[in-house]
């Protein structure tokens, strides 16, 4: 599975290159966070390097990530795309 990282940092582009080993790290919601008119807070995967974090894995595609059964703890960095600030990576 590809995609595209979400809500990424600058500084992630100079931590990571093509071929690192990333970690998935899943984070339940607190219990007093409140989102407003974003939606129900849910569970989220943070993509990190060491105890940096790299990005998220999009909103829209983590139904999909939970329901394939994968349940991988490490994804690969496959492509790193300074003009669109795109990070790219394989579960």
């Amino acid at each position: 599975m590809f995609f595209d990282l979400a809500s990424i940092s600058p500084i992630s582009f100079e931590l990571t290159k093509v071929g690192d080993l990333l970690m998935v790290v899943a984070k339940e919601p607190r219990k007093n966070e409140f989102r407003g008119s974003i939606g129900e807070a849910s569970r989220m995967y943070l993509i990190c390097k060491g105890t940096s974090k790299i990005g998220i894995i999009p909103p829209e595609l983590i139904g999909q990530f939970e329901s394939s059964g994968n349940k991988r703890k490490f994804c690969k960095v496959v492509k790193i795309d300074l003009k669109e600030k795109t990070i790219s990576v394989e579960i």
